[in-house]
């Protein structure tokens, strides 16, 4: 007895290249479809479920608070002067967000160099990673993170004295 192929023979009918081209334009089309409603959805969220337009800062959330207060929200040791002459500090907490940012601004009792000395003294010993730096004659800036804070500190000497400029931002309160 001998086997015969049990394979049935398809129908081999051929496609037309026209045929071939219409579904592959139909896919195209499928494709650019859901593309271009991935795009809209991207651009409703984007511009139309945010309160602000992009840039904005929503001025409410800077509070001014007193000297005495923000310096709480510094790192412990921070070696900030409690009786120099604060000019401003402020606390901004962005709406739905985890972070803090603290800001003071003062005039020194202590000279540049001092400054200078201290503050990049505390970095170093606070284990801080000094990212930026800039050292000039009268202008000294450091730009450091640690964990999930970062910490900018600019020291400037100006004619009525040393100004000292310290924003420290938290990521998660």
């Amino acid at each position: 007895m001998e086997l015969e192929n049990s394979i049935e023979p398809q129908d081999e009918t051929p496609v037309s290249p026209e045929h071939r081209g219409r579904k592959v334009l139909v896919k195209k089309k499928f494709t650019a479809s859901v593309i271009l409603v991935l795009v809209l959805i991207g651009f409703y969220f984007l511009f139309f479920r945010t309160r602000q337009t992009p840039g904005e800062v929503d001025l409410n959330n800077i509070v001014e608070v007193s000297p005495e207060e923000i310096i709480s929200d510094f790192p412990l040791g921070l070696p900030v002067e409690t009786g120099g002459q604060a000019r401003a500090s402020y606390r901004f907490i962005p709406a739905d967000s985890s972070e803090r940012q603290s800001t003071i601004s003062y005039v020194s009792g202590k000279t540049f160099e001092e400054n200078s000395d201290i503050f990049e003294k505390f970095l170093l010993d606070a284990n801080y990673d000094i990212l930026n730096e800039i050292d000039e004659t009268s202008l000294r800036f450091f730009y450091a993170q640690k964990d999930s804070t970062d910490l900018l500190i600019g020291i400037e000497e100006k004619e009525n004295g040393v100004l000292i400029d310290i924003s420290y931002l938290k990521r998660s309160i």
